[in-house]
């Protein structure tokens, strides 16, 4: 969902509105976003225009219980991707002189997409 102001909107890019399926041996063990972490149920994940990203892990396990871990990196959006479980890095504060570069502006309306994780 694209949010704007207090209301939520479709994306108008077909590509975001398009659902995909995990095949069936795949599955989703947990989910964190930020200092949030759950095992079930939906989590929305913010997306801001100046593209700023909340810190994210995914765990997925196979039928063979071999373990997929992907790690999404706030500022940088660096993707990490491993074979074994990782903790979401604690919470550090962000320097002063790049805390002013995350800043949303508010030119244009723009505000952050959520995107929700159904697991």
């Amino acid at each position: 969902m694209l949010i704007e102001g207090k209301e939520e909107k479709l994306p108008l890019d077909v590509t975001w509105l398009t659902r995909r399926s995990l095949p069936e041996s795949i599955r989703f063990t947990d989910a964190s976003v930020g200092g949030n972490k759950r095992v079930s149920g939906r989590m929305d994940l913010l997306i801001f225009p100046n593209g700023r990203i909340d810190p994210l892990t995914v765990h997925f396990k196979d039928g063979n219980n071999n373990i997929l871990a992907v790690a999404v990196e706030s500022v940088t959006g660096a993707i990490r991707t491993s074979d074994e479980r990782m903790d979401p890095p604690l919470n550090q504060p962000i320097p002063e002189r790049i805390r002013v570069l995350l800043k949303p502006t508010t030119t244009g309306g723009l505000t952050p997409a959520a995107v929700g994780i159904k697991f």
